[in-house]
């Protein structure tokens, strides 16, 4: 995967990039068809508090269903012909 260059990587190796921020902003910023492989581990929506208060992370059915379809949307976008989600 080429760097993305708006936003800073939190880690990297030879093996892959690590980068700290929001998904739909690290999704936003990558090319169509440009990732091999993509790990989500759902449930969310629990009320966790992951620093920016357990009310991000406790939607409404409607509101957490089309942030769902956001980032699903965009992961097949930037997933290559042949890639896994």
């Amino acid at each position: 995967m080429d760097e993305v260059t708006q936003i800073p990587p939190a880690f990297s190796t030879g093996l892959g990039v690590l980068y700290s921020t929001d998904c739909l902003n690290l999704l936003a910023a990558l090319k169509d068809e440009s990732i091999d492989c993509v790990f989500a581990d759902p449930p969310f929506n629990l009320g966790k508090d992951y620093g920016n208060g357990a009310d991000r992370d406790a939607l409404d059915c409607g509101s957490y269903l089309a942030w769902r379809f956001s980032w699903i949307d965009q992961c097949i976008r930037v997933v290559k012909r042949g890639g896994s989600l």
